[in-house]
């Protein structure tokens, strides 16, 4: 079967992070060729942070992609809530741009906020590459696929019109397996957190049928997001212990082509692996 080699990582920015991803491969169309694509990201004002004051807030970032041309994806959250991101007059929770090869551009985007007066709330931002072909990446697990470099805060000076969410609290929590105690011999768990699909190993799902998620790692207060095809449509609030796993089962629909699950911690600290993908 023909395939197309991709290698992927963030390369370093003064505002953003450096990442070095491992080689995947991945299915599209039937041509095959080696390609390298390097992407760099991320926020200004990591360390100043942001405020609102009633007006919408501009969020600038800067972007690096070398090698090809991508198509991206990009999302923020605060206090684990994505946020409406507003762009040249179109608003949507997850901004698509093209970005051209051996560029290196500054853009904007502005966005209503979460929050009452005086609350002092973390924000992330998360960039996804390769946008229009992720219902094709069979063997992707999404620590090369998704970016999330940089965590930084927003102050919030005036109430906003806080849009409440539904919260799902129906998860367990098991011991640690077998597999994730000799995974963290090396103190994985120290800076990660898991996302798996136990009951999907090979990276795919079948209509009509369920699900299972499972997250470990870093223990903290997360808001754990399900995407069906690149849109957040559930969530849950997980209270993850240490060396405990939660558990969930998640239908999708039946149109859906891709479930992503991403964990965005109320705490600052951003795990260096937080999101993980099946597809149909």
């Amino acid at each position: 079967m023909k395939k197309i080699m991709l290698s992927m990582f963030c390369i370093f920015l003064l505002v953003g992070c450096s990442t070095k991803q491992e080689n995947i491969t991945i299915k599209k169309n039937n041509n095959q060729e080696t390609v390298d694509l390097k992407v760099g990201f991320g926020l200004h004002h990591i360390e100043d942070g942001y405020s609102f004051d009633g007006n919408d807030v501009d969020i600038n970032y800067d972007y690096e992609v070398v090698g090809r041309d991508a198509n991206f994806g990009l999302m923020i959250f605060i206090n684990g809530i994505p946020q409406m991101i507003k762009h040249e007059d179109k608003e949507s929770l997850v901004y698509i741009f093209k970005g051209k090869k051996d560029t290196n551009k500054t853009e904007h985007v502005s966005m209503p906020n979460t929050g009452s007066k005086g609350d002092h709330l973390y924000m992330h931002a998360f960039l996804i590459a390769d946008y229009e072909i992720v219902d094709s990446l069979k063997q992707l697990t999404n620590k090369q696929h998704m970016m999330a470099c940089g965590t930084t805060f927003i102050d919030i000076h005036q109430d906003t019109a806080n849009n409440p969410i539904d919260l799902n609290n129906n998860y367990d929590l098991i011991d640690y397996t077998s597999d994730l105690l000799k995974h963290d011999e090396e103190g994985y768990f120290d800076n990660n957190l898991l996302i798996q699909f136990p009951n999907n190993l090979e990276g795919n799902f079948k209509k009509n049928k369920p699900i299972t998620i499972k997250m470990s790692g870093i223990s903290d207060n997360y808001i754990l997001w399900v995407l069906e095809d690149l849109k957040p449509v559930s969530s849950y609030h997980i209270e993850l212990p240490k060396n405990k796993s939660a558990v969930l089962s998640y239908k999708p629909g039946n149109k859906t082509k891709n479930v992503k699950a991403i964990a965005i911690p109320l705490s600052s600290n951003l795990p260096e692996e937080s999101t993980s993908l099946v597809v149909k």
